[in-house]
């Protein structure tokens, strides 16, 4: 029988998984309850066979069984970082492996009662866990900070964990140049391979970087900015893509009797943002002064791995606080809505969600629209019935195409749309303008003589 350093009995061997190579540890709990637990070493299984053997035998004397489910997530965590030391040909020191017992992940990092104080000699891994929990969550809002976290926990985090002593005060930008190289053409680590990400994906995660840096530098960590010297991948140019009039037709046609109908009609009419669609209450519809109030917005973050919704008394910048006016046509249409909202009352019954009655626009069975499923939505609906795929944010776009071919000028649509300022209407409507071009070089055809053929 094995036994391993804590003279505890211990089996295991090695599996061979898509050409991989795990560890795989036998034991018993001490409840005597049988258990396995695997660990991916990252070796290919051509060539390595002999090198597991080795790390086999070094992980089953360095692995403690231990009681609780906690301290077996923790010893587990523990021994991801022994075996990669070992591949690395590092000394393993527990001294090391210590912010990650007291730093499990961010919503441990949430719920701390003690405050944990920020240090130079800190690992970078944990100066990001600080940083973003400690005092970036103070400056951004709650759907912001879900999808900072996000990119944390999915690429970042991953990423340097595997640069073992790698501390903040150390970072340089060489080690966030090879990381956005590897963002951009894909790697492996840990035996997982991640995909290439596109440039304005890569683009996110440095702003993230970037901040954290900074931060870094105003503390006294750093003395520069390391990701100021870093290349970064050009964002890509983004294509947008509308309806014209005839498009909208076919597509409101083609919505006649489906939940969101009216839903689209007006967002493509008022050129909404989608989160302002669906923050849309029935006290923002006056029907006796006409006008229809933008002042509000629903937003979507994941807390404690659950989906919280939120309306929230705010535009996305105070130029998107704004008031339509309420013609017969948009009244009439809101209407409507009230009138497939009883429809759909009457259908679910004691089924309908009724907590939900003071938005304009929910489920047929009365429940919230969560605006990345509405998106979904909208792309599969599309998909379904052979109609050119454009995504739900390019109805906005289509209102503004609508209103430029209409000889609305671009001051005029900004504020319709509640851009912050003008540059962001042109740089969008950029193609627009190009559009127009093409017309008046066709008017200009048209007005001069014809220069092809000659007299002479």
């Amino acid at each position: 029988m094995y036994l391993n350093q804590q003279g505890q009995a211990i089996t295991g061997h090695l599996r061979n998984k898509d050409g991989v190579i795990y560890i795989v540890l036998q034991y018993k709990t001490p409840e005597c309850k049988k258990k396995q637990t695997a660990f991916c070493t990252g070796l290919k299984a051509k060539g390595n066979k002999k090198k597991a053997e080795q790390l086999l035998e070094e992980v089953k004397q360095e692995f403690v069984i231990m009681g609780t489910k906690e301290a077996c997530s923790m010893e587990k965590q523990r021994m991801k970082r022994f075996i990669v030391c070992r591949l690395n040909g590092v000394p393993f020191d527990d001294t090391v492996f210590k912010p990650y017992k007291l730093l499990r992940g961010f919503r441990d990092m949430e719920n701390q009662q003690d405050v944990v104080d920020f240090d130079r000699d800190m690992l970078f891994t944990e100066f990001l866990y600080l940083w973003m929990t400690q005092i970036e969550k103070m400056e951004i809002e709650t759907s912001t900070y879900s999808r900072y976290v996000n990119k944390m926990e999915s690429r970042i985090i991953p990423y340097f964990n595997a640069f073992l002593h790698l501390k903040v005060s150390e970072v340089t930008a060489l080690h966030i140049q090879k990381f956005y190289l590897d963002l951009s053409y894909g790697y492996t680590q840990y035996g997982k391979n991640y995909k290439p990400l596109k440039p304005t994906s890569i683009a996110g995660i440095h702003a993230i970087i970037k901040k954290s840096l900074d931060y870094a530098v105003n503390i006294g960590f750093l003395q520069k900015n390391p990701t100021k010297k870093v290349v970064k991948p050009k964002k890509e140019k983004i294509q947008y893509i509308v309806y014209n009039s005839e498009e909208l037709k076919q597509l409101f046609d083609t919505l006649k009797g489906h939940p969101l109908e009216y839903l689209v009609k007006l967002t493509a009419y008022y050129g909404l943002r989608r989160n302002e669609m669906l923050g849309l209450t029935w006290d923002c519809i006056d029907f006796e002064n006409k006008t229809v109030s933008i002042h509000q917005v629903v937003t979507e973050s994941w807390l404690n791995k659950k989906m919280v919704l939120k309306l929230e008394q705010r535009a996305k910048t105070n130029a998107s606080i704004r008031t339509y006016p309420l013609t017969e046509h948009m009244e009439e249409l809101f209407k409507q809505v009230k009138k497939q909202k009883e429809e759909y009352m009457r259908m679910f019954g004691k089924d309908y969600d009724h907590t939900n009655d003071q938005f304009v626009f929910t489920k047929p069975n009365g429940t919230m629209y969560i605006p990345s499923n509405l998106s979904h939505s909208f792309k599969n609906f599309l998909k379904k019935n052979d109609l050119k795929e454009i995504r739900f944010h390019d109805l906005r776009h289509s209102c503004a195409s609508l209103m430029f071919e209409a000889g609305v000028s671009l001051k005029e649509i900004q504020v319709w749309l509640g851009h912050a300022n003008l540059n962001i209407t042109a740089n969008i409507y950029t193609h627009l303008r190009e559009e127009q071009k093409k017309e008046s070089a066709q008017k200009l055809d048209r007005l001069f003589p014809d220069c092809t053929s000659s007299d002479i």
